[in-house]
């Protein structure tokens, strides 16, 4: 197993050097221009469907705003709350600034990966099926970048996996 976290250390570096987040900004500015700043333009609009009521007679679906909700819970976790405190810390309040600009740019970039999930989702045994793999396979077709990007995050969630066994290892070791 400490070769698998040695290993997934490594690609880390790989994914996560400066360039690569500076290819991020960049096409979060691209995105914003095409999209001529949607995120901030719109938002209006989507304050309005998130608090409008639907005509959702048969509980057959989300409302809105349980959809809203959904999302957040499932992208905003400890690892957000914990690095906004961070943030803070290691570079004060004006940390708090480029957070929220580099949030307001990587809307677009939010924004393009759920039309694209939405374009090429597909049907699989009656169920709607989408996501980065399946366009990144069936849009740009390209099927050896989607095996890359699901084996990827694959392996990222058994080396999230790992992290939790050796947390629990450690708390227990505490006890004793």
């Amino acid at each position: 197993m400490e070769l698998f976290v040695k290993v997934m250390n490594v690609v880390n570096d790989i994914v996560w050097h400066p360039v690569m987040c500076v290819f991020l900004m960049f096409a979060a500015l691209w995105f914003t221009f095409h999209l001529r700043g949607m995120q901030v333009r719109r938002f209006g609009d989507m304050f309005k469907c998130l608090t409008e009521k639907g005509d959702n007679k048969k509980d057959t679906g989300l409302s809105s705003f349980q959809a809203f909700a959904t999302t957040v819970g499932g992208r905003v976790g400890t690892g957000n709350i914990a690095g906004t405190a961070t943030a803070i810390f290691m570079g004060g309040p004006g940390a708090i600034f480029w957070m929220w600009v580099t949030a307001i740019l990587g809307a677009s970039t939010g924004m393009v990966e759920c039309i694209l999930g939405q374009a090429y989702k597909t049907r699989n045994l009656g169920e709607l099926t989408g996501g980065p793999a399946f366009y990144m396979s069936n849009g740009i077709k390209n099927k050896k970048l989607g095996k890359i990007l699901a084996f990827y995050s694959a392996s990222q969630s058994l080396s999230d996996l790992d992290s939790c066994f050796r947390q629990c290892r450690l708390r227990q070791r505490q006890q004793r």
